[in-house]
C-alpha cells in the first residue's frame, strides 16, 4: 500500500470536515 495515498485520502476527508464545520 502506498503511504502517500493514505495520507492524501485522510487529508481530503479532514479538509472536507473542516470546510463543513466552517460553512455550517
Amino acid at each position: 500500500m502506498a503511504k502517500e495515498e493514505a495520507v492524501a485520502e485522510r487529508a481530503a476527508v479532514v479538509g472536507t470536515f473542516i470546510l463543513r464545520a466552517v460553512f455550517c
